[in-house]
This record gives C-alpha cells, sequence and structure tokens, in this order.
C-alpha cells in the first residue's frame, strides 16, 4: 500500500544489468555453447547447432531469470513500522 510500482530509468538500468551478468555467467558455466571439439563435418555442424540452441536457450533463460530476481527485489512487501 502506497508503494510506488512504476519503474524508473535506474530501475531499467538496473534489470538490464542483472539480466547481462546472469548471460555472462552461463556463457561462462556452459564454456560459451562448445560441447566438445568437433573432428568431422558432421560433428561440425551439430557443434553449431548446438552453440546456436545453447547460447537461444541461454539468453531467454537470463531474462526470465533476471526479470524474475529484479521484480522479486524491487516490489518486495516491505515491513510497516
Amino acid at each position: 500500500m502506497g508503494q510506488d510500482s512504476s519503474l524508473t530509468s535506474n530501475d531499467y538500468m538496473a534489470l538490464a544489468g542483472v539480466i547481462l551478468v546472469i548471460f555472462a555467467l552461463l556463457m561462462l558455466v556452459g564454456n560459451f555453447g562448445n560441447l566438445f571439439k568437433p573432428v568431422s563435418p558432421e560433428t561440425v555442424m551439430i557443434n553449431n547447432l548446438y552453440r546456436f540452441i545453447y547460447i537461444s536457450g541461454s539468453a531467454v533463460g537470463a531474462i526470465f531469470l533476471g526479470a524474475l530476481i529484479f521484480l522479486s527485489i524491487r516490489f518486495r512487501e516491505k515491513k510497516q513500522g
């Protein structure tokens, strides 16, 4: 009650920062989508597809997790008094 629910430009910058940090962590943990060292043309194609899926999924996951964390902190219920 009485909590301002509008987001400022600083809030948007913080949200973008949280998303970028989570995305960077996912990239580091997953070795930037490099699953193995490809040795044949087929494994090169599989690795490229895996890398695309990993990076795309990491981007979507980072947006979701970043928004979840940011909104949980920004709009948490504060104790009265």
